[in-house]
Order: C-alpha cells, then structure tokens, then sequence
C-alpha cells in the first residue's frame, strides 16, 4: 500500500478583508511641462489612497484599489511655455564685408 505524501501547502481563507470605504483613486498634480518653451506636455498619475479623519492621504499599492472603479480623468495635458528664443547674433559689433569684382570669362 502506497502513502500519498502531504501537501506542503494548503489554501485557506480565515475571513475576509474588512472593506475600506476611505480607500479611493488620487489624481497626483500635475508634472512640469516637459520643454523649456514651446509646446509640451505634462503629466499625473492615480494614486490609490485612503483619507484620514484629518483629511491627509497615505499612499497603498494599487491592487488594494483594484476593486475601485478607476476615474475618468485625463492623464496628460497640452503645455505651453511660450515661444522660443531665437538664435543670438553673436556679441560685438557686426560688421558686413561687400567684396565687389570683375570675372573675365576664358
């Protein structure tokens, strides 16, 4: 007679997790424009986080969200930092050389 060996692990459930109702999707603020001038973008994130009594967030993982229906929200924007600086003449005085002449044909 053969003996099975026991099973070295084994699922169990000892209850389940006691619902968060302050658990909720968090739009960060928005990043930096990604140029120094001219059209760019910028972006945020969503945050899975509960709010306190005080009204202060704390971060968790995003799978403790994962039941939460997501937001709507944009995730990128359109910047704009103005028009870009053209090229600098070099400094100093600028002086133009006219070189006029006479070419014979051969």
């Amino acid at each position: 007679k053969l003996h099975q060996k026991p099973k070295s692990q084994e699922t169990c459930v000892l209850r389940r997790c006691p619902k968060n109702d302050r658990l909720q999707w968090v739009t960060s603020v928005w990043s930096e424009c990604s140029t120094s001038c001219g059209l760019g973008t910028q972006k945020r994130e969503l945050r899975c986080s509960e709010k306190s009594l005080e009204g202060t967030y704390t971060e968790f993982p995003p799978r403790r969200c994962r039941n939460l229906k997501k937001p709507n929200v944009e995730l990128q924007q359109a910047c704009n930092k103005g028009t870009c600086p053209g090229p600098r003449p070099p400094s100093g005085r600028t002086t133009s050389v006219v070189v006029s002449g006479w070419y014979s044909s051969p």
